[in-house]
């Protein structure tokens, strides 16, 4: 609704159409009838009109008015730094969750490595006691060796063409030859031949 193209009769069921027609500005002769039904238009007309009368009332009305204007700017002022305060300590929350999550996911990288450590330790451990198991197979299979090197060199004379050089030793022996000359036509060793006596 336009104020300039506002009919100025007041209206008795209509109090919007009279609050608009006073602070239009109409003639205070008029006044009368637009309260008639309107208490608060009433007293905004009393208070209008002792501002008028007094210049002290109206610079303390103004004083009153700019202390509130200003009430109101400190107070939106506040209401915005303390949005401003609110979102600085959103952020500074997510910040810290988001140090957080980090911290947790190199705590679990962290466990990883030290698991692979331990099974790296194990595996060694296991190598180490597979490379033991293999020198004393391969110690005994020398061993083994050995003692089958020695056994076929002890079988490279057979037993019978054996006891055929010890028949043979004990003659010459009983017939009087030297023990060592014994030795040296049988090829059997000194303490053998000290047993045929």
């Amino acid at each position: 609704m336009e104020l300039p193209k506002l009919d100025d009769r007041p209206s008795s069921e209509d109090g919007l159409i009279n609050w608009l027609l006073f602070l239009k500005g109409t003639d205070p002769t008029h006044w009368k009838v637009l309260k008639m039904n309107e208490t608060g238009l009433e007293k905004a007309m009393e208070t209008l009109q002792y501002l008028s009368q007094d210049s002290k009332a109206r610079l303390v009305y103004e004083a009153r008015q700019k202390y509130l204007h200003d009430q109101a700017s400190f107070e939106e002022g506040s209401r915005e730094e303390k949005e401003k305060l609110r979102e600085e300590k959103e952020k500074l929350r997510e910040e810290k969750e988001k140090l957080r999550e980090e911290k947790e996911k190199l705590r679990e990288e962290k466990e990883k490595l030290r698991e692979e450590k331990e099974k790296l330790r194990d595996k060694r451990e296991r190598l180490r006691d597979e490379m033991e198991t293999l020198r004393d197979k391969r110690e005994r299979l020398r061993a083994e060796e050995e003692r089958f090197r020695q056994e076929r060199m002890e079988m490279s004379v057979p037993e019978c063409v054996k006891e055929g050089l010890q028949e043979v030793a004990a003659r010459m022996l009983s017939m009087g030859l030297a023990l060592e000359m014994v030795a040296q036509v049988t090829g059997l060793p000194a303490e053998e031949l000290e047993t045929l006596r």
